[in-house]
């Protein structure tokens, strides 16, 4: 117990250390390499045009932080917001209350818009309010001051997490420990560098360098609260106690934070469930066994609050899924089963990407791209063929932990324990190093996108996205560049593929082909077609004829607008709508596309 305590300060200071020296209000990247040359689609290390690129920390606008962090409601507290004094600015439980209410872009996190966003944005103009102006230019909020803040917050949220896995993995290989307190240092090592690679390794950095990834760290936070709690009441605390009735209450309380800060945490009972039989299995002499689960007191409330956050969450994201907010075609233009199992072996394979990540952290990269048509056909099948060996694997595995032990005692070679600390010890350096340089990439746009195109320069989403802000950025030569790759690398089935190809056209002057394949998608009455971004865009494809299109043109705006719930798409329709009715058909109509 006292290596225990001696140790738990480094489980929070190591990852500072690591992290802190790059994270600085001015990016500390001039002597760190990065792969950043995307001439021959082949890695590089190149370090001046990183120091070039990483000269201080912004949003990454064209990675969901522009929806996130700057136009988001008024209501909630956004950083365009001008306060006239601090009883304007929103405490936390109001910030709270007004995100209750809140989805955007198909998720839905209340805690992590008020702790995440609006907390720092009230601080900042509470600051300027008072007279400190760090921070702020010209009487407005510094947006990149603002993106540093999230990061630093984040920092420490990371810090905390490594924490509190270091305490559970403590309690967990304690429980597990047959035979005196002998191995007791050992136990505290072992807890100390599993926490340590986690909190190290180079695919937590994003986590931590890119804004919109705040939730995870608050979701994280609060998930390993919950395990923590969980783990000291079903091992240590003494039934019926007191203690355990508040325990089983912070269990939940902290289960439904969790997922109030991160949907993606909503399946952490399951895994709960799974940790307690593991600990009947294997430590009977604790005196539990299968009966002495605790079903009603714990787990009954605990998936009683599991369904009503999936409700909510299905709820929410409930156009996430459909061709209308999908670039790829999963079933082939199908429903049903082929969809279904094609949706299903991309959740595979995710889970697959990110152990191989793990294990072998090279190429990291904001997205990796699948491309349409690579889980069609018979081949999806073939990734069956790896859960037999999964699970011949698995037994050896087993077999060979099970053989290690004699008449009750774990014997394990000293010099095997010393090369394997040793080994791990190496690793975690490795990924120290390596994390420092992942964390520049994620500075801003360009070095976030060039990082992706560096690895993968036939990556759809990237390409699109880096056409549309060079064009953004008046760089026209450069887009137009990309703007034609996008042609030959987006999807062509969806909706949104068809409105993504259709951009690029736009963009490029050729609106005549664009407006082409706008009215083929409508007439088509493929599933998805009767969203409002088609229907605007088809209204003023069919105002090019004059005013005959008028009468059309009114009517496929009303739909559109009958059918929107995005506050921004509803915003210029409506402007579209006001000035479709003024014109009079002399001229040109000018009015605003929509993708």
């Amino acid at each position: 117990m006292n290596l225990f305590v001696a140790f738990l300060p480094l489980s929070f200071l190591i990852p500072f250390a690591v992290f802190d020296p790059v994270l600085q209000s001015t990016p500390q990247c001039d002597n760190v390499p990065s792969v950043l040359n995307q001439r021959s689609g082949s890695p590089h290390w190149v370090h001046q045009e990183h120091k070039d690129i990483c000269r201080q920390w912004t949003f990454i606008h064209t990675w969901d932080d522009e929806a996130n962090f700057i136009t988001i409601p008024m209501s909630h507290m956004s950083p365009l917001v001008r306060p006239a004094s601090e009883s304007d600015i929103p405490d936390l439980w109001d910030s709270f209350k007004r995100s209750l209410g809140l989805v955007r872009l198909n998720v839905y996190e209340p805690l992590a818009w008020t702790f995440g966003k609006s907390m720092i944005v009230g601080d900042m103009w509470r600051e300027k309010l008072r007279g400190k102006d760090d921070g702020m230019t010209g009487g407005e909020l510094n947006f990149d001051e603002y993106s540093f803040r999230v990061r630093r917050q984040t920092l420490w949220l990371h810090c905390a997490n490594g924490g509190l896995l270091y305490a559970l993995l403590y309690m967990i290989l304690a429980s597990w420990h047959v035979g005196g307190d002998g191995l007791g240092g050992g136990l505290a090592f072992a807890a100390l560098l599993g926490a340590t690679i986690w909190s190290l390794h180079p695919t937590m950095v994003e986590v931590i360098g890119w804004p919109s990834a705040n939730p995870y760290a608050l979701c994280g936070l609060f998930n390993l609260l919950c395990a923590n709690v969980f783990v000291w009441c079903r091992l240590w605390a003494r039934r019926g106690n007191v203690t355990v009735v508040l325990g089983t209450f912070l269990v939940v309380l902290f289960y439904v934070a969790g997922v109030l800060s991160k949907s993606a945490s909503i399946s952490l009972p399951f895994g709960l469930l799974v940790l307690d039989l593991l600990f009947v299995y294997r430590r009977r002499t604790l005196g539990l066994n299968f009966a002495d689960l605790p079903w009603l007191p714990l787990y009954v409330p605990l998936f009683g609050a599991t369904v009503a956050l999936l409700y909510a969450t299905v709820v929410a994201n409930q156009d996430g899924t459909s061709q209308s907010s999908d670039f790829i075609d999963h079933g082939n233009g199908t429903e049903g089963g082929r969809a279904f199992v094609s949706r299903f072996v991309k959740s595979t394979l995710t889970l697959a990407h990110f152990l191989r990540l793990f294990f072998f952290p090279v190429g990291l990269r904001a997205h990796y791209a699948i491309n349409e048509g690579e889980l069609e056909g018979g081949d999806r099948y073939a990734y069956l063929t790896y859960l037999p060996l999964v699970t011949v694997v698995s037994g050896l595995v087993a077999g060979r932990a099970k053989g290690a032990r004699v008449d009750g005692v774990d014997r394990v070679d000293r010099v095997t324990i010393g090369l394997v600390a040793l080994l791990l010890s190496s690793y975690v350096m490795a990924a120290g190093t390596m994390s420092r340089s992942q964390l520049c990439t994620w500075c801003n746009d360009d070095a976030m996108i060039k990082n992706s195109l560096a690895y993968d320069p036939g990556d759809w989403r990237m390409v699109d996205i880096y056409s549309e802000y060079l064009t953004r950025l008046g760089r026209n030569e450069e887009a137009e560049v990309y703007l034609r790759r996008t042609l030959d690398v987006l999807p062509g089935r969806t909706v949104k593929a068809v409105l993504g190809r259709a951009k690029s056209l736009v963009m490029m002057g050729n609106s005549g082909r664009a407006c082409e394949m706008y009215e083929e998608a409508y007439r088509s009455g493929a599933e998805g077609t009767r969203i409002p971004l088609l229907l605007n865009n088809v209204a003023l494809c069919g105002l090019r004829a004059g005013a005959e299109g008028k009468e059309v043109g009114l009517r496929l705006i009303e739909e559109g607008l009958g059918l929107e719930t995005v506050q921004h798409h509803e915003k210029v329709m409506r402007r579209n709508l006001d000035l479709l009715r003024e014109w009079g058909g002399e001229g040109d109509f000018v009015g605003s596309l929509m993708w």
